[in-house]
């Protein structure tokens, strides 16, 4: 499934996640966090407008996730 893909900035971990989801079945809940955002003034976490760019990528990640599935969808942006 490899690794981060260039052309996702600021949704790497999306894109990754979306890919793995697509290799395997055995997804489990694992009730701890193992992973959060760093919510600092120039973090997506604190404000998605400081990087509008992520919108798109994660938008990008998840339609082609939807195209790989042969699903008849199309990603929109919501409100």
């Amino acid at each position: 499934m490899g690794q981060f893909r260039e052309g996702y900035n600021g949704s790497q971990d999306y894109d990754l996640v979306l890919r793995v989801t697509e290799k395997t079945e055995k997804i489990v809940h694992i009730p701890k966090i193992l992973y959060h955002w760093r919510a600092i003034p120039s973090s997506a976490a604190s404000d998605m407008k400081v990087k509008r760019y992520a919108i798109g990528a994660a938008s990008k990640a998840l339609q082609e996730a939807v195209d790989r599935r042969k699903w008849k969808a199309t990603v929109t942006q919501g409100p």
